[in-house]
């Protein structure tokens, strides 16, 4: 299910009260007692009144009830989910709009839907009334996942969510022992939904008019157990007045008593009838339009309309259009019936339905009955029809189930197959089965002259390559793309695929340390995407355009870039795209030194991107706030922000983000003078590197471990490994590391005492910092390298821009600056803080402070180690 699909409205609208319907207080009352509960159950098999008891109490409610009913093709979770969030958009017309969005953006699996199910459930609990959700028919899902996200949203939800669940069977929720012990959980099965006899007293006397004794009400309700369905069968079977007098001797008959008596009431209606409801039975819901198209049928309106007016026999769907159904039980008779007796009748029906199904673009009902019949060939044409056009995760999950079905060897003869197979790996996170998949789909599609296919797929397993850090290898695709293009035939456009490949080579490229070949080609991409209607590539692409502008030092392009990144996400409604950007965009700000403006942005991003429950958009936000509060020398908080990253990243697999978290935290460390501290977090961002190398993340872990090297009185080794960082700055064109570096040898050299060697690195420092525009992280750096500002704005090539930096500068506290040799050995410190303070070390009382001060030292020794 996705949301171009349209959707079945009947599934979430209330349907009306049915005609005939008996009030069953006792029931009405005992479900309304149990409003406060998290999750009631009311199973039993069919024919007992689990619809029309939820559809009174519904009805009798005065708050809000959203109403699902479900059907076999909701067992995909993003189907599942998309319907549910539409069934409370009936009752709340902007409820999960975050929802939808990042559910068009999740792969089907528990794992990447939770965030979705914590959105619904944020929802929720802003709602201000009670709000019931009711499903209905849930023994049609088979699907665990689909339990398991209830499950969740049980947990998240907590009190603001109360679920009706319907079904055949009790529903197969975990937790259900700790939900009743907690009188979270209640529930009704077929003892309490058994018609008792004064039920069936008020049942035929309010419906017939007529008059039952107490004796033989129980009887009736001995016989058919209190199934409602078999009473109401028999009824019209016998006729009620017959029924309600003399006693009923059930038929000896293999059958189960339902066959039978609904066998008996389908010989009762006439000829064209019982021709009607044969072949109506392959439909569902029964669209009067539908139906008059399915050979052999006709007249559909008024066959619906005279079977409307009858008991059980159908119920007329919510809603202004003439929708119907049938009870699912004598539609499994009818059909089944239709199977046996005309087999033939029954075949061209189902195609003809499929044929519909295919043509409203409900490709997946189409699949379904085409496998149901054994029609391999159809369902795979129709998959083979869809497969290039299913590009969004949700999108991609939704033919998940029916692609499974299919045996291997039919889909490796197919590339639309194999490329939508690739598609399904790419999305579990199987990036290396889905780039081998897509280098087949692509052979293939070329050898039999699809150009325009066979580039395409050479852009996802570009792709996939990209996400694998094998980036060379991606940049070979994209040539290939170029190569495939040339060979188009002249009335196919290759903009969109050349946009694409340029998009991805500029990715790549950036990746690489080719940032100003990698800008080149981004805009070029931008230029090719604008003359599309593809607004998601548009987004994509400028918010990398500044990424990249970032990086080579056009700070004012790329805050323009991510502003119009910004805007498209929004006219999207893509939240968590915005997110991201606005992380960029505070980085930016960042550099600019706009303190203020950058921890705004961040800080809303950090809100969104927690309520949104995007684990990997969350950890660049802290990445990118410890690094704010890293410049400005908070180095507790910093820390803070830095494992939080770790501790996300590790959980959403983001490799990239665990490294930086690994490696700044070193950083840090090294800044407080933690030195065996910073060397262990270092060491762990060193094997985080040991597969997809990135450039820039090498030379960031070289200029690292420069720094640490010098600290550990190391210069020698230090100098090397930062002129190394140094060197591969400058090939990769980034301004900012290499200026970093480049200020950071002329502080090692000034610190060995050669001033004369240090003032070419201080002149190529300045050179590159003109060139950016911006000067914030000297700043930051000055912080701990005030001598060498000092020396630097004496000289007369670089003085001036180098006094404006000193100015800036201000010296943190004395206590983070304290550098304790790496070999002291280490204290005991024993704080004694009830009544008098005391402060022990190694056994002695010490005064190190006064007693105001105190609680606030206190505070400050449970982050820094005593050195």
């Amino acid at each position: 299910m996705h949301r171009s699909t349209a959707l079945a409205i009947s599934k979430i609208h209330l349907p009306p009260r049915r005609n005939g319907l008996l009030r069953r207080p006792r029931l009405i009352d005992h479900i309304h007692s149990q409003i406060d509960r998290q999750l009631v159950t009311i199973y039993a098999p069919s024919g007992y009144g689990k619809t029309s008891l939820l559809l009174d109490w519904a009805h009798d409610a005065d708050f809000p009830v959203a109403w699902y009913t479900l059907d076999e093709f909701d067992n995909t979770p993003h189907t599942f989910l998309t319907y549910l969030i539409e069934s409370l958009r009936v009752q709340f017309p902007t409820f999960g709009t975050q929802a939808l969005a990042a559910l068009e953006q999740s792969a089907d699996t528990v794992t990447r839907l939770q965030p979705v199910i914590r959105l619904i459930a944020n929802d929720m609990v802003h709602l201000s009334d009670h709000l019931v959700v009711v499903l209905d028919d849930y023994h049609v899902i088979e699907n665990k996942t689909v339990g398991e996200l209830i499950e969740l949203l049980i947990r998240y939800a907590g009190d603001s969510c109360h679920l009706f669940i319907n079904s055949r069977t009790l529903p197969q929720i975990q937790d259900q022992l700790l939900l009743r012990a907690r009188g979270q959980m209640s529930g009704m099965g077929i003892g309490e939904l058994r018609f008792t006899a004064p039920e069936i007293q008020a049942l035929v006397e309010q419906n017939y008019g007529l008059t039952v004794s107490a004796h033989r009400a129980q009887e009736l309700a001995q016989i058919t157990d209190g199934w409602i369905t078999a009473l109401l069968l028999m009824g019209q079977q016998t006729g009620w007045r017959e029924l309600v007098q003399d006693a009923l001797a059930m038929p000896e008959a293999a059958k189960p008593v339902f066959d039978y008596l609904a066998e008996q009431v389908f010989a009762r209606q006439s000829e064209g009838m019982r021709h009607f409801l044969l072949g109506s039975s392959v439909l569902t819901p029964l669209i009067p339009e539908m139906l008059d198209q399915l050979p052999g049928l006709a007249e559909s309106k008024r066959y619906l309309e005279t079977l409307a007016g009858q008991p059980f026999f159908l119920t007329r769907l919510g809603g202004d259009d003439d929708l119907y159904e049938y009870h699912p039980l004598l539609r499994e008779f009818l059909k089944t019936r239709l199977q046996k007796e005309n087999p033939t009748w029954f075949e061209q029906l189902s195609l003809a339905t499929a044929e519909q199904y295919r043509q409203q673009g409900e490709w997946h009902r189409a699949v379904e009955i085409y496998l149901d019949l054994g029609e391999t060939t159809k369902a795979v044409s129709v998959l083979e029809s869809v497969a290039e056009s299913l590009r969004k995760l949700s999108e991609i999950a939704s033919a998940t189930r029916w692609v499974e079905q299919l045996p291997t060897d039919i889909t490796s003869q197919s590339p639309q197959l194999l490329s939508l197979r690739g598609k399904i790996n790419m999305a579990r996170g199987l990036q290396e089965e889905a780039a081998v998949l897509f280098d087949a789909s692509a052979r293939m599609f070329a050898r039999a002259g699809d150009y325009e296919a066979a580039a395409d797929k050479r852009v996802w397993k570009g792709t996939t390559l990209r996400f694998l850090g094998r980036y060379r290898e991606s940049l070979t695709e994209s040539k290939k793309v170029d190569a495939l293009l040339t060979r188009l035939p002249r009335h196919i456009s290759p903009t969109p695929l050349r946009a694409a490949s340029l998009h991805l080579r500029g990715l790549v490229e950036y990746r690489l340390g080719k940032l100003a070949k990698a800008y080149l080609d981004l805009k070029r991409a931008r230029d090719l995407f604008l003359t599309t209607d593809d607004l998601i590539s548009q987004a994509n692409v400028y918010n990398d355009l500044g990424i990249t502008a970032r990086a080579i030092g056009h700070l004012t392009q790329a805050i323009e870039h991510y502003q119009q990144a910004l805007a498209l996400w929004e006219r999207l409604g893509y939240v968590s795209a915005a997110v991201n950007t606005l992380n960029n965009l505070g980085f930016a700000f960042l550099l600019q030194g706009k303190m203020e403006d950058a921890e705004r942005v961040l800080q809303d991003a950090l809100a969104k991107s927690r309520q949104g429950s995007w684990p990997r958009i969350e950890a660049g936000v802290l990445s990118t706030l410890g690094d704010l509060y890293r410049d400005l020398g908070e180095y507790p908080q910093a820390l803070e922000f830095y494992r939080d990253c770790l501790h996300t990243a590790q959980k959403g697999n983001d490799t990239g983000l665990i490294f930086y978290s690994q490696l700044f935290t070193g950083d840090v460390y090294r800044r407080m003078g933690e030195v065996t501290q910073a060397r262990e977090w270092l060491d762990q961002a060193a094997r985080s590197t040991e597969t997809g190398k990135s450039a820039i993340e090498l030379g960031q872990l070289k200029l690292a471990q420069g720094l640490l090297a010098a600290e550990q009185g190391r210069l020698k080794s230090g100098l090397k490994l930062i002129g190394e960082a140094a060197k591969s700055f400058s090939q990769m064109e980034n301004k900012y590391l290499e200026a970093l570096a480049e200020y950071h040898l002329a502080h090692l050299l000034h610190r060995q005492g050669h001033p004369e060697e240090a003032t070419p690195h201080l002149i190529r420092t300045a050179k590159l910092v003109g060139a950016l525009g911006y000067d914030q992280f000297l700043v930051a750096e000055g912080r701990h390298t005030h001598v060498t500002l000092e020396f630097a704005s004496t000289l007369k090539q670089v003085g001036p821009r180098f006094k404006r930096i000193l100015h800036q500068v201000h010296l943190i506290p004395a206590p983070l600056l304290h550098r304790t040799p790496v070999t002291s050995p280490a204290l005991f410190l024993a704080v004694y803080t009830l009544g008098q303070e005391l402060f022990v070390v190694n056994g002695t009382r010490e005064d190190l402070w006064s007693e105001n001060d105190s609680f606030r030292c206190l505070s400050d020794l449970i982050v820094f180690r005593l050195r």
